[in-house]
């Protein structure tokens, strides 16, 4: 069978990073099918520059993807498949070598193993991601508000919504984070609200569920730029008003 050549002119100079810058922008726009092609660009690109840790990333992002294809749609089968996608890019890095490289996808792993339902293998994978970027005070993801976020996860599966005090204590240090900017730190305290607001409906308890939504709510509110959390919030609130 023959190849059919590209007719766009511009195809051969772009690179993984241009596919990938790609398939970001295309998953915060809600452009998912061309999130997910541009993925495969990227992976097959960063693959032929024999950039190891590029070609993990691409897959994390893969996994992002469909795992927003599964907030909207509610088919575990994409959730099941991005596990696979994080799983690749945790084992990629691993296959690197280098302790760091692996704490975002493991990371990432972890709150998939959470939203199937494995809270114990969850708690591992964070409580390592932790330790990890904790102890890598000289590498850029060892962010204090990143790392805040990350324990607000490990408090909610591990406490079930209970131990609020930890939680807002952890909060707090996403806030607190001047160097972080304040889109990133925006993103990181929703996500954290949004996330406790599930697991305390999930319980049975509404109300508390509702102020933790109100206040996700404010922040969206303050930032237009946070499209996809007003997309989670909004699922969110048709869940508790139901």
């Amino acid at each position: 069978m023959n190849e059919q050549k590209t007719t766009d002119p511009n195809q051969e100079q772009r690179t993984g990073s241009w596919f990938h810058q790609e398939a970001e922008t295309a998953r915060e726009q809600g452009r998912y099918l061309d999130a997910l092609v541009a993925c495969d660009q990227a992976i097959y690109h960063y693959g032929q520059e024999a950039n190891t840790v590029k070609f993990a990333e691409a897959h994390a992002s893969r996994s992002l993807a469909k795992r927003r294809i599964f907030a909207e749609t509610g088919d575990g089968s994409w959730l099941i498949s991005a596990k696979g996608d994080a799983q690749s890019a945790y084992d990629i890095m691993h296959a690197a070598g280098g302790r760091v490289g692996v704490a975002v996808p493991l990371y990432s792993l972890g709150k998939i193993q959470e939203e199937l339902g494995d809270s114990r293998t969850a708690i591992i994978s964070y409580s390592k991601a932790i330790e990890i970027l904790a102890e890598a005070h000289d590498d850029p993801q060892s962010r204090p508000a990143f790392i805040a976020e990350m324990w607000t996860r490990f408090d909610i599966v591990k406490y079930n919504g209970g131990k609020l005090d930890r939680f807002e204590e952890d909060f707090k240090g996403i806030l607190d984070d001047e160097n972080e900017p304040q889109y990133n730190r925006n993103v990181l305290a929703t996500g954290a609200l949004i996330h406790m607001s599930e697991v305390l409906l999930k319980k049975g308890q509404k109300e508390d569920a509702r102020k933790f939504a109100d206040r996700a709510k404010q922040i969206i509110d303050s930032d237009p730029a946070l499209t996809e959390r007003k997309k989670d919030y909004d699922r969110l609130m048709a869940k508790i008003a139901a």
